[in-house]
């Protein structure tokens, strides 16, 4: 089976283990279930343009040393 990963999911697995820990602990458990191979993720183009956005509204002294 293929799912979806968009952006507030894959926000919360990057960066939410403080911010949102019950939400943090719900995606733990789906990216193990990905990572045992018994689900399939799929991730757009647009939820990592979304991803960047974040990190440069959030991070952005991080984002200059990388470019």
């Amino acid at each position: 089976m293929k799912i979806y990963l968009d952006t507030s999911v894959t926000n919360v697995w990057l960066f939410g283990r403080d911010k949102e820990a019950e939400r943090f602990e719900q995606t733990v458990r789906l990216f193990d279930t990905i990572n045992a191979g018994r689900l399939e993720a799929i991730v757009s183009l647009y939820t990592v343009q979304e991803v960047f956005a974040y990190c440069a509204d959030n991070f952005p002294t991080e984002l200059v040393a990388i470019a």
